[in-house]
């Protein structure tokens, strides 16, 4: 990967909790626990997140991952 070329979200699958296993554009994979940052920046009409099931509908577009309404 060129530093002109963008890393990217590919695939990402919820395994647990606010855990979820991404697969980025060089080929790696990471698991990411999401509750340190949505317990602290996750405020207000966002903070249905914090459930378990509305966690779990989130989405890749754009090569990001997002949760709510998605707009491309």
């Amino acid at each position: 990967m060129t530093k002109a070329q963008t890393l990217s979200i590919i695939k990402a699958e919820y395994l647990c909790g606010f855990k979820i296993l991404i697969s980025f554009s060089n080929d790696r994979q990471r698991v990411i626990d999401f509750q340190p940052l949505f317990l602290k920046f996750v405020k207000g009409h966002y903070s249905k997140y914090l459930l378990p099931g509305n966690f779990k509908k989130f989405a890749v577009k754009g090569g990001n991952i997002s949760w709510g309404r998605m707009k491309m």
